[in-house]
């Protein structure tokens, strides 16, 4: 079912941003969790019952809720004064969720050395956008001003 698109002011769009920087941060928290996980398993350094495909399986869960966060982003309406930020802010997550199905879908490769590069250079690019998603909340404050 396709939700309403949200119209903000000024104020309620800098809180709900924050709102949704707090979510971010867990998904990312998730993400890096995964990242170190699978390194461990691909060194034999992974707990007894760890492997890529349970790992596999609980990356993609996450992925699901990923995407209802991003319909979520879609769906505000910036301040007028907002909405060159938002968009920027929009393609940021994008990358990012991009990057983190990229991930998701490295750990299905079968070359050990081919899942750990794909899997370092799809972290290189979620923290890159997490970098830039940072600067540009950063940002509102001086459009809020």
């Amino acid at each position: 079912m396709l939700q309403p698109t949200i119209q903000l002011s000024a104020q309620a769009y800098v809180i709900q941003w924050n709102r949704f920087l707090e979510r971010f941060i867990v998904f990312e928290t998730v993400f890096s969790e995964y990242s170190q996980t699978s390194k461990n398993i691909m060194r034999g350094k992974g707990l007894v019952d760890e492997n890529l495909q349970l790992l596999n399986h609980y990356s993609r869960q996450n992925l699901t809720v990923l995407d209802q966060f991003v319909d979520q982003i879609a769906r505000i309406q910036p301040p007028t004064e907002f909405v060159a930020l938002h968009e920027q802010l929009q393609m940021v997550i994008k990358h990012y969720v991009t990057a983190a199905k990229d991930f998701v879908n490295a750990m299905r490769l079968t070359e050990e050395s081919e899942v750990e590069q794909q899997l370092n250079q799809c972290r290189t690019i979620q923290k890159q956008q997490r970098l830039k998603l940072n600067q540009l909340l950063n940002s509102i404050g001086a459009l809020n001003s």
